[in-house]
């Protein structure tokens, strides 16, 4: 009996998901490989509270843990070429994987947008080790300065967030408390603590309904965050800003406003749109290619880059290998509307569901059911439960 291969490109929701639903249906002829250059799936939607203090359990799950090994080859690998025709992709190592069926679950990239410095000067927000980093640089900074004059202290605790989308909101509504924390850990005035949240665009959470966003600013506002909205940076050093209209002084500067299409899928020679993502059709097959899948960051869809969506991708992606191999007609696209939750500083978090919103601890309970649900899909009872309240 002939072997079908299905090759994973990327461990994150699109991939975990699509190898788990897939190797649930138990199939012998089905063998089913995901390639990651990480050996844990990270959950990025828990990554503001790691910054904050928060357990590296809740965004760090071993792949192994979520996939049986019995089931689901991992391969530590980083995809370097994706070869269309002859149907193999090749990895850093040399190594090269072919396949029958194609999951392309590959993540964004950071976007600096050609602004001088920002690369090299500001933190980023993408990974646990990039938030790891930025937790101890916001420690490090604070407790260093408790001997330095009051105009060294205050820079040190200004503390700027480029970009008002999501992650930005979240960061910002958490630093606003864990920060003030710190500095009364370290015997610091925590009245010096400034957080600025900077937005190009005339509104915060510009991709969601202006009601949302609305009670969502007056939220962090009250939590103290600055909101500086229709405000865009023109470079960064090591300590300053700059902005068309004014200069900031601040050593760490966090950016959350930009991200773009990993690389590869236009080097590979796919179909994209503006933004480097691999057009598809109504299977979320890439265009022209009825064995390649594309989800997540990677599809040129509205929804794509929510956690929401790159789960039900992945679910949908297995039914529809599954289909393939049984020779059925492939499963209808069953699209759901995004559900919003925005935590915003502990125990408040903005929901909207269809037209209605929710906030404050109603939304919060929301938002962490939202994120059990996640835990639960991934791994056993026991396991999820000491994730979720680590």
């Amino acid at each position: 009996m002939k072997v079908h291969k299905v090759l994973i490109l990327g461990g994150g929701f699109v991939g975990v998901m699509t190898a788990k639903r897939l190797a649930s249906y138990n199939m012998p002829n089905v063998r089913i490989r995901l390639i990651s250059n990480r050996w844990n799936f990270e959950y990025h939607g828990a990554l503001y509270r790691y910054v904050a203090g928060h357990s590296p359990l809740e965004v760090c799950i071993p792949l192994r843990d979520i996939l049986d090994e019995r089931a689901v080859d991992i391969v530590y690998d980083t995809v370097v070429s994706i070869d269309k025709e002859s149907s193999v992709v090749t990895g850093h190592s040399g190594s090269t994987y072919g396949y029958d069926s194609l999951v392309i679950g590959l993540g964004s990239e950071t976007n600096y947008f050609g602004i001088p410095g920002l690369a090299d000067f500001s933190f980023g927000m993408k990974t646990i080790a990039q938030a790891n980093h930025l937790r101890d640089h916001i420690n490090k900074t604070l407790r260093t300065c408790i001997h330095q004059d009051i105009e060294v202290r205050r820079n040190a605790a200004n503390i700027v967030i480029v970009g008002a989308g999501a992650t930005g909101v979240e960061l910002a509504g958490e630093l606003a408390i864990y920060a003030r924390n710190v500095c009364h850990a370290s015997n610091l005035d925590p009245e010096i603590i400034n957080i600025e949240l900077i937005e190009a665009a005339p509104r915060i959470l510009p991709r969601m309904s202006p009601e949302l966003s609305q009670v969502t600013e007056s939220h962090i506002r009250s939590l103290g965050v600055n909101v500086r909205k229709s405000r865009a940076i023109t470079s960064i050093d090591s300590e300053h800003l700059e902005m068309s209209d004014m200069q900031m002084s601040s050593p760490t500067v966090i950016w959350t406003a930009g991200v773009k299409a990993n690389r590869l899928l236009s080097q590979a020679g796919f179909a994209t749109d503006r933004t480097g993502r691999i057009e598809v059709d109504e299977y979320q097959r890439a265009k022209g290619f009825r064995n390649i899948y594309v989800g997540g960051d990677a599809a040129a869809l509205s929804d794509s880059g929510m956690a929401q969506t790159a789960i039900e991708d992945g679910e949908y992606f297995a039914d529809c290998i599954e289909s393939t191999i049984r020779k059925r007609s492939l499963p209808t696209n069953k699209v759901t509307k995004p559900i919003y939750a925005i935590p915003a500083g502990p125990g408040w978090a903005a929901v909207q569901i269809g037209k209605r919103i929710f906030t404050g601890k109603i939304g919060w309970i929301i938002r962490r059911y939202a994120d059990w649900k996640v835990f639960r899909l991934l791994l056993p009872f026991g396991r999820a439960w000491q994730a979720f309240w680590s």
